[in-house]
């Protein structure tokens, strides 16, 4: 028998910048499809795009205060 899997591993791009209830602003998302994972992760709340992915915590942000946040993180 054979068996597949994809693991998706999340970091939220805005985590320096404040603490998240995810262990290290990271969260796992596991099916047998690439595809299928990100749905679970969009529905979790994820916003996954090509440049950025953000935490549902981040995500209720407004654009504005993700930019201010970013500004003040540590380098």
């Amino acid at each position: 028998m054979m068996a597949g899997a994809y693991l998706l591993d999340l970091y939220c791009d805005i985590e320096p910048a404040h603490p998240h209830e995810y262990t290290g602003g990271r969260a796992q998302f596991v099916d047998e499809y690439g595809s299928r994972a990100r749905r679970r992760a969009r529905d979790a709340g994820w916003k996954i795009g090509h440049a950025r992915i953000i935490c549902p915590k981040c995500a209720k942000l407004t654009e504005a205060e993700r930019r201010a946040l970013l500004a003040t993180a540590p380098v």
